[in-house]
C-alpha cells in the first residue's frame, strides 16, 4: 500500500471512474418524495412552469428547470430526474476544482480532493434535493477557474464571463463570491467592452425564455416582489433576523457541522473523531497560510466577500446551503494541509488518510440512508392523507401552502391572518381542528389543546422542520 501507483489508470480513466461513480451513487441515492417548501416548487415547475405561481419563485431558474425536464421526459421519475442532474453537477465541481489547484486526478492529492467533495456530506444530500444548488455550486466552480486561470488567455476570461451571466439564471445568490475576479478583469482587460459583450448572452439564455413565458410586466412585477420580499420579510437576512450570535452560531455550524460532517451537539460519536481529522489537517492548513494566500489570494478575498454576503443577506440560521460554495474553497484548502501530512507521515499516510474517509463514508452514509425516509412535514401530509374525514388544519401559510399543493383536500386556516383566526373561532364552534405547531396562545382560551403526535426528521438531513408537533384542538364550552 505505500507503494500504491496512483498514475495505474490514466488521467481520463480516473475522469470517467468518478464521473461513473457519481451518477450512480446520486442515483441510488435518490429520494421519492417532497421534503420542503422550496423542493415542492421545483417539483411542480417540472409539471407546470409557472413564475407567477412560485413554481418556481423568482429567479425562476429556467436552465435547471429545462434539463431535469428533459430527464423526466425520458424517466418519468422527479426523483431520478434531480438525482441525476445532482450528480452530473458534483463531477463538474470535481473536475474544475482540481483544475483550480492545478492537480492531476490521478495522483495523490487529486484522488484526496476528489473523495472530498464526493463524500462531503451536504453535497451528497443536496444533489439529491429538489433544487438547483448543485447545478449552480457547478457553473460557479468552473466559472472561477476560467475567471482566475493564471495563463489568463482572453478566450477562457470570455467562457468565464459567459458562465457569470449563466449562473445569475441558476444560483443569483452565488454571484458574490465572482466580484472580484469579474472586477478585476474588467479594470486591467483592454477588452471590456467584449468581456460585458460575452456576459450578455450568458444571461439572455435564461432571460429571454422567462420573458417568453412570462412576460415582461409580469416578470418585472415579480422580481421587484420577490427582490423586496426577500431583504424585507422572508428571506432570513439581517433585517429580519437582527441576533448576530445566532446568525454566527448557525453559519459555523452550517459549515463545521453540515458541510464537513463535524462534531456538533446530538450528533454522533463518530462526528468527533472526524472532527479530530479536520482539526489535523487545518493545522497545517494555517500553519502555511502566508504561502497559500499568496497562491490563492483572489480566491480567499473573493471567499470572505462571499462569506460576508451570506451573513448579512441570507437566511443562515435555517438553510445551510448557503454556505457550499465556501465548503468547496475549504476542501481546496484541506488538500494542501494533506500533503503535509504526506510529507511528514510518509509511513503512515495511508492509514490516517483511509481511516478519515472511512468515517467520512459513514457518517455520509447514514445520512443518506435517513434523507431516503419523508421528512417531517411529508410525513405530516401522509397523516392526514389517511383521514377518513377531511379535517380543519390551522398553522403557518407555508406548511398550509406544501400541503394544499401536495394534493391535501380539506380547510386551511392561516395562523398569522387575526381575521380569518378570529372568524374561525367564532363561527365554527363544534369542529374539532388540527393545529401543526404550537399557537396555543391563539386558541387556549376557547379550545382543550392536547398533543396528538410529533413528527421529526433529522435536522442534519433538512433543517427546515425538522420536528412538527400536531395538536388536537376541542372546544371547551366551560372557557
Amino acid at each position: 500500500m505505500n507503494n500504491i501507483n496512483f498514475n495505474m489508470l490514466t488521467k481520463n480513466q480516473t475522469l470517467f471512474a468518478v464521473f461513473l461513480l457519481c451518477i450512480i451513487t446520486r442515483l441510488l441515492s435518490s429520494i421519492f418524495y417532497i421534503e420542503d417548501i422550496d423542493s415542492l416548487r421545483f417539483a411542480l415547475s417540472i409539471y407546470e412552469y409557472d413564475i407567477t405561481k412560485l413554481q418556481p419563485h423568482f429567479p425562476g431558474y429556467p436552465i435547471f428547470s429545462f434539463f431535469v425536464k428533459i430527464i423526466y421526459f425520458l424517466t418519468g421519475s422527479l426523483g431520478i430526474s434531480f438525482s441525476f442532474i445532482g450528480g452530473f453537477s458534483v463531477y463538474c465541481i470535481i473536475h474544475y476544482a482540481l483544475k483550480i489547484v492545478d492537480l492531476k486526478p490521478n495522483s495523490h492529492e487529486g484522488y484526496f480532493i476528489i473523495l472530498l467533495i464526493l463524500l462531503n456530506p451536504l453535497m451528497w444530500l443536496m444533489s439529491n434535493r429538489y433544487m438547483p444548488d448543485m447545478m449552480g455550486l457547478a457553473i460557479l466552480t468552473s466559472s472561477l477557474y476560467f475567471l482566475i486561470d493564471k495563463k489568463t488567455y482572453l478566450y477562457e476570461t470570455c467562457i468565464g464571463f459567459f458562465l457569470f451571466g449563466v449562473l445569475a439564471g441558476v444560483r443569483l445568490s452565488y454571484l458574490p463570491l465572482l466580484f472580484i475576479p469579474i472586477g478585476y478583469h474588467l479594470i486591467i482587460k483592454k477588452e471590456k467592452f467584449s468581456l460585458i459583450l460575452i456576459f450578455l448572452p450568458g444571461c439572455l439564455l435564461w432571460l429571454i425564455p422567462m420573458i417568453f413565458i412570462t412576460g415582461f410586466n409580469e416578470l418585472w412585477a415579480i422580481a421587484l416582489s420577490h427582490t423586496d420580499g426577500h431583504f424585507n420579510d422572508y428571506g432570513g437576512t439581517i433585517y429580519t433576523e437582527r441576533n448576530w450570535s445566532a446568525r454566527f452560531i448557525s453559519f459555523f455550524r452550517s459549515i463545521w457541522a453540515d458541510g464537513l460532517g463535524g462534531y456538533w451537539n446530538h450528533r454522533s460519536w463518530i462526528t468527533g473523531i472526524i472532527s479530530l481529522y479536520l482539526i489535523y489537517y487545518f493545522k497545517y492548513v494555517f500553519s502555511n497560510f502566508r504561502k497559500i494566500f499568496k497562491e490563492h489570494k483572489v480566491i480567499l478575498l473573493s471567499t470572505i466577500v462571499y462569506i460576508a454576503w451570506v451573513l448579512l443577506f441570507q437566511n443562515v440560521i435555517h438553510k445551510s446551503r448557503h454556505i457550499l460554495p465556501v465548503i468547496v474553497i475549504l476542501i481546496l484548502m484541506l488538500s494542501v494541509g494533506q500533503t503535509f501530512v504526506q510529507l511528514k507521515f510518509r509511513n503512515i499516510k495511508k492509514y490516517i488518510h483511509i481511516s478519515f474517509f472511512s468515517f467520512l463514508l459513514t457518517v455520509s452514509f447514514v445520512l443518506v440512508l435517513q434523507h431516503k425516509k419523508p421528512s417531517a412535514v411529508s410525513q405530516v401530509k401522509n397523516y392526514f392523507i389517511k383521514k377518513e374525514a377531511p379535517v380543519t388544519i390551522i398553522t403557518i401559510p407555508l406548511i398550509n401552502f406544501y400541503l394544499r399543493a401536495a394534493g391535501l383536500k380539506t380547510n386551511f386556516i392561516n395562523v398569522e391572518d387575526q381575521k380569518e383566526v378570529e372568524q374561525f373561532i367564532e363561527l365554527n364552534l363544534n369542529k374539532k381542528p388540527y393545529m401543526i405547531g404550537d399557537f396555543n396562545n391563539l386558541f387556549n382560551h376557547k379550545y382543550e389543546i392536547n398533543l396528538d403526535t410529533t413528527f421529526y426528521h433529522n435536522p442534519y438531513v433538512n433543517r427546515m422542520w425538522s420536528k412538527l408537533d400536531i395538536f388536537s384542538l376541542e372546544r371547551d364550552f366551560i372557557k
